[in-house]
């Protein structure tokens, strides 16, 4: 229950584990975390965006971009997306820069209700990140704010993209994405309810 002994400690961490970025980013996640717990929040800001921009290629840098997210967007929505915005180049060759775009994305759709933004910043993840683990998530949610934005094609498009990516395991398991069979569903009512087609025809 000593919280700010914790804090400083974790904080300590960095500067004694030169040539260990893993152990030095966790460090600063979990001081950020107590931070932001004791309300905190302008160090613990300070601590959670250290981990994104100085530790980008940790894994841990996804959970402190999420935390950031989480705690913002009740605040300043519009400071937040500047300050993600800001980052999308600097950090576009690093292991965050899909997590940086799925941010801006969903803050473009609910918080600042610009969900053509939101559209363009999913169709980037797919092209700019094409080994991200958020691809086929943002194919999705493309797909479904061009419905959203009354362009029934695009979501064809989007939707085909998807389903594009269905890859047969060789061995035990699969590949599938959890988004197939709501894609192929999705795909079928776009054809025929917005298009006025059926899936054969098109």
């Amino acid at each position: 229950g000593r919280t700010q002994p914790a804090i400083q400690t974790y904080l300590a961490i960095p500067a004694r584990a030169a040539g260990d970025p893993m152990t030095a980013a966790i460090a600063t996640y979990r001081a950020g975390e107590l931070l932001l717990r004791d309300h905190q929040v302008a160090p613990a800001w300070t601590a959670l965006w250290r981990v994104v921009t100085d530790f980008p290629d940790e894994p841990i840098a996804a959970d402190a971009l999420r935390a950031l997210l989480t705690d913002g967007r009740g605040r300043d929505a519009r400071a937040l997306a500047d300050q993600v915005g800001q980052l999308l180049t600097p950090l576009a060759q690093t292991q965050v820069a899909d997590n940086l775009l799925w941010s801006l994305a969903d803050l473009s759709e609910h918080e600042l209700a610009n969900p053509a933004a939101a559209r363009a910043l999913y169709d980037r993840i797919p092209i700019d990140t094409p080994t991200s683990g958020l691809r086929d998530d943002a194919r999705w949610h493309a797909a479904r704010l061009s419905r959203l934005l009354g362009d029934p094609r695009g979501a064809a498009l989007r939707l085909r993209a998807l389903l594009a990516t269905r890859e047969v395991a060789l061995g035990a398991g699969s590949y599938f994405s959890i988004w197939l069979d709501d894609a192929q569903l999705e795909l079928g009512k776009v054809l025929r309810d917005d298009l006025g087609r059926s899936p054969r025809s098109s």
